[in-house]
């Protein structure tokens, strides 16, 4: 096959070699580029009017153009092939390209996955116009672009290439900006800092490790945070005023010495993840029943002695992580936690189970080792969808019997259990592949040990 060599500007080269079309940059091989065809259904053309970069149609009507397809699935049909000879898949090539670079290398008109690299090694070689726009676009896309391309720029560093500065200056409005120009330059160091900006509105935030003693009250303005971060600093306490970020979704203040969470906690109707691990923390207050869309809680490494009664208002938490307080008794109410699926309640002082965990119908993961339970409550026979139990160093009188027969039961943890742990029989388990973590190895080659 005859090479083909098409010229867009001075700095980008098209070429075609053998079957295959590549870029080059400044007489330098850049990379080899697919095709960029998208199929349009005829009859649903209309329905892609909104459609602003390639990027976003790429993720509604063709998803392989992220990445390579699988040649089994072309092979069972369930991708579409084009049959396109290398030198009209040449020809297109460059037509995308030159409307690129005639549209002023506009990220847009090509996947992300090319132009912001593209248009990067622009810059190092010279090419003034690429120079002019690299920053803007970065800003742009980063402000304005669907999520895949959001979370590109910011995967790849390109955020790197933006001054502070440059950064807050995609924050639209005037009360958020001056909060965070106010609260940057209070920061005791700001190379760990990390802000996410959305719509021109700051969506998180990153204050970790700034020795700070109390919340900055520049962090009330930014009434559009979802994701808040306050790890390992020096706090004793949150602000009553933290109930009023009704968009938070993520709150992270693990590693402080906070002794308990204010009553306002409970009006964050929006957050589903809570991590305030390694705390001092004493008392949950009554209100925290009132996290409604609360999925994930770890409050491990505290000292909590109790839960409060509300704790069975979180009917979507999925995750309770309570390993490494003082707890000695459990709620009634935590049998209403019907989406739950991991329990660690493991290093705690539990002396008995409530018998309504028999409730925990979706439960996989449930930690209970380390406490202080001579005997284990039928009502765990009733979490059929139990699949690794961990009931290792309590000083259990019995092993009982249906343990052996949870259905879906995968491996299980005996540890420290005395002459107990010596009489469990691997054969007796439902499941005869299930993987025991015990002091004693068994003989058989199927029987793990982590001893």
């Amino acid at each position: 096959m005859a090479k083909r060599e098409f010229t867009i500007n001075k700095f980008l080269t098209m070429k075609l070699e053998g079957s295959k079309t590549y870029i080059y940059v400044a007489g330098e091989k850049f990379k080899q580029c697919r095709f960029l065809m998208i199929n349009l259904p005829l009859e649903e053309i209309e329905s892609f009017d909104e459609i602003k970069s390639i990027d976003e149609a790429a993720e509604i009507i063709n998803p392989s153009m992220r990445e390579p397809p699988e040649p089994e699935k072309i092979r069972r049909h369930e991708i579409p092939t084009y049959k396109i000879l290398p030198e009209e898949e040449f020809w297109g090539l460059c037509s995308n390209l030159q409307a690129w670079y005639e549209h002023g290398y506009n990220t847009r008109l090509l996947h992300s996955n090319l132009s912001f690299p593209l248009l990067k090694r622009l810059v190092d070689v010279g090419d003034i116009q690429a120079k002019r726009i690299f920053k803007e676009e970065i800003i742009d896309r980063y402000n304005n672009g669907v999520e895949s391309v959001r979370i590109y720029l910011r995967r790849m560093n390109y955020l790197s290439y933006l001054s502070l500065k440059e950064l807050l200056s995609i924050v639209e409005d005037e009360d958020e900006r001056e909060a965070m120009i106010l609260l940057t330059n209070k920061l005791l160091r700001t190379d760990n800092l990390d802000i996410d900006i959305k719509e021109g509105r700051v969506i998180k935030i990153r204050l970790q490790a700034q020795e700070l003693r109390k919340v900055p009250e520049s962090v009330r303005k930014l009434t559009s945070l979802e994701h808040l971060i306050l790890s390992y600093n020096l706090l004793e306490e949150l602000p009553e005023w933290i109930g009023e970020l009704k968009t938070l979704k993520i709150i992270e203040v693990s590693d402080n010495c906070l002794k308990t969470l204010p009553d306002s906690i409970g009006d964050l109707k929006s957050l589903e993840k809570l991590i305030a691990c390694s705390n001092k923390i004493e008392l949950l207050p009554e209100s925290f029943g009132g996290l409604e869309s609360l999925k994930v809680i770890e409050l491990y490494e505290n000292r909590l002695n109790s839960l409060p009664d509300s704790l069975g208002n979180l009917f979507n938490l999925e995750k309770l992580d309570l390993h490494k307080n003082l707890i000695n008794l459990l709620p009634q109410s935590i049998g209403n936690l019907k989406n739950l699926k991991v329990l660690d309640l493991s290093e705690n002082s539990i002396q008995d189970l409530p018998d309504s965990i028999e409730k925990l119908g979706n439960l996989t993961k449930f930690s209970i080792a380390n406490n202080k339970l001579k005997t284990l409550p039928p009502s765990i026979y009733s979490i059929k969808s139990l699949e690794i139990l961990s009931i290792s160093a309590n000083p259990l009188q019995y092993f009982p019997d249906f343990i052996y027969q949870l259905p879906k039961l995968k491996e299980i943890f005996v540890r420290e259990l005395g002459v107990i742990g010596r009489q469990i029989n691997k054969y007796y388990f439902w499941n005869k592949y299930i993987v025991i973590f015990s002091d004693y190895k068994n003989k058989k080659k199927d029987v793990k040990s982590n001893s």
